[in-house]
């Protein structure tokens, strides 16, 4: 009896626990998670990435990409973007910090052709626009409401839920009929 028990209480490594936690926690979801081709010619990691994105997404309804600054977490949400937009023709508003607004999302929604059904917004568009005193205020409403994706670049700005852009996003996710699927973008838990 010693000898069956043995092995069960034999020192292990902690890489050989942790792979055998990856293992308990994804090992049922690897043969499901077989990436397929990609639009924008992502890695094997990245491609890796969309796909368990996909599959939290229609599980969950969302989900926290916590990469490194570098790895593409931009083209992950592209991939999620253009599925949306234009397989399944819905609309996608993109929250960002204003300098990636401009420099970031904005050119690379124009380079492939993706800006019919996908508009970027900095968190200070977004919270003056849902102020109702605002004038464009029922125009984007409406408009926001029709997302069914929401892309929030740099989410850990969005820490402070008391503060007027993160009441603004929540006001735009919970509206609506039907529930959206958000997608959070950061480096900065991988960093911290």
């Amino acid at each position: 009896l010693a000898a069956l028990y043995e092995s069960l209480w034999a020192p292990h490594t902690p890489w050989t626990v942790f792979l055998r936690m990856l293992w308990e926690r994804y090992g049922a979801h690897l043969d499901e998670e077989k990436p397929g081709p990609t639009r924008f010619e992502l890695t094997r990691f990245q491609a890796d990435g969309v796909k368990r994105m996909k599959r939290l997404l229609d599980e969950i309804g969302g989900v926290l990409v916590a990469d490194e600054v570098g790895l593409g977490k931009t083209y992950l949400a592209l991939e999620v973007i253009a599925a949306a937009s234009e397989e399944r023709r819905q609309r996608v508003l993109i929250a960002a910090p204003a300098a990636l607004k401009s420099s970031v999302w904005e050119p690379i929604l124009d380079r492939y052709d993706l800006s019919r059904r996908v508009k970027a917004y900095s968190y200070e568009e977004i919270r003056n626009r849902m102020d109702p005193d605002d004038p464009r205020h029922d125009e984007f409403a409406d408009s926001a409401e029709d997302a069914a994706l929401i892309i929030v670049d740099e989410a850990h700005n969005l820490r402070n839920a008391s503060a007027a852009r993160a009441e603004a996003l929540d006001k735009i996710i919970l509206a609506g009929k039907h529930p959206k699927k958000v997608v959070l973008l950061t480096a900065t838990p991988a960093n911290n």
